[in-house]
């Protein structure tokens, strides 16, 4: 995917403004393992017009992306206006408790086993892909998870 292009994006209208979000993966809760019962869906950074969106923070983050509102996505014509950023790891103080759920699960180079969030056209980094919607981090030559460095 190129910075600048239209693509074809799910998305979910605002319940009261003609604005749309763009969304990557499903609705679903994370009561598994983070603790987070309210059913949401993970923004897409990528495709997200923060002049549009007043009340997102600026630089996204992926933290604070989560649309907990109901709706249907549909899918909708939209520019791509950023690569998607780096995920704050070190604001997410659950991702350690994903990694240890993931550590030996087999990533198929397409979509994150997690959420099922579509990572195989995400920008890739010393062959190491990051999902957008909790930050787990796979390698794309093993298939396997790639911890985050812990710091002491």
């Amino acid at each position: 995917m190129q910075v600048g292009r239209i693509y074809q994006v799910p998305a979910i209208k605002h319940p009261s403004l003609e604005v749309y979000y763009p969304i990557c993966g499903p609705r679903h809760t994370d009561s598994e393992f983070l603790f987070f019962n309210v059913p949401h869906y993970h923004y897409d950074v990528r495709f997200l017009d923060l002049n549009l969106t007043p009340d997102i923070l600026d630089p996204p983050s992926a933290l604070t992306l989560v649309h907990t509102g109901e709706g249907v996505p549909t899918l909708r014509p939209m520019k791509m206006l950023r690569e998607t950023p780096v995920f704050p790891v070190e604001e997410a103080y659950w991702l350690s408790t994903l990694e240890s759920a993931y550590a030996e699960v087999k990533f198929d180079c397409r979509t994150c086993p997690h959420r099922g969030i579509i990572i195989g056209d995400q920008p890739q980094h010393n062959n190491i892909v990051v999902c957008p919607g909790h930050g787990l981090r796979w390698n794309t030559l093993t298939g396997k998870l790639s911890a985050r460095k812990q710091t002491t």
